[in-house]
């Protein structure tokens, strides 16, 4: 039991740094994408609409790939308790 415990606390902790980082990132990414396509709008080498489209287009790019994580994370759980599960009905536990 205390193992269960053990492993619940240590996934727990490794959700609690990721979690946020995997939310920074993508915001990171579109201050960059802002700051340079600002500047190359103000250079006048990209018009205000293509970057515009542009920008858009990552806004609605980003929620699925955000979704996508949280779905790995989700079946990669799922994995390891139908494994615990398999173990303790055969009767085979670590």
């Amino acid at each position: 039991m205390k193992r269960v415990f053990d492993q619940s606390m240590y996934s727990t902790r490794l959700q609690a740094f990721y979690q946020p980082l995997i939310g920074f990132l993508p915001n990171l990414g579109l201050a960059a994408i802002l700051l340079v396509g600002g500047r190359l709008v103000i250079d006048g080498s990209l018009t205000l609409g293509a970057f515009t489209a542009f920008y858009a287009y990552m806004l609605m790019l980003i929620s699925p790939m955000r979704t996508l994580g949280v779905f790995l994370g989700m079946a990669q759980r799922a994995v390891a308790s139908g494994a615990r599960v398999f173990q303790i009905w055969t009767g085979h536990p670590r």
